[in-house]
């Protein structure tokens, strides 16, 4: 079973959260794999280009332990 609402087998989903260690097995994944290499086109930024980046820092936080909205370097 994959995980439809969490994106596991849209390739165009923000994949930070799209691994195994968060519920996406290797098959659900591979769905996702096949349908890019299938129509692999360049596309405008859209609202899930900019979910991808509103979700960086919680998922680096998520592997790091937090903090990284603290850093100067941001």
């Amino acid at each position: 079973v994959c995980g439809d609402t969490c994106g596991c087998t849209d390739p165009l989903a923000a994949n930070w959260y799209r691994v195994p260690d968060f519920g996406c097995n290797d098959a659900c994944t591979s769905i996702a794999r096949q349908a890019v290499s299938s129509n692999c086109q360049d596309v405008l930024a859209d609202d899930r280009w900019y979910q991808l980046w509103d979700a960086y820092i919680p998922a680096v936080n998520a592997f790091i332990g937090g903090g990284l909205e603290n850093s100067p370097s941001l």
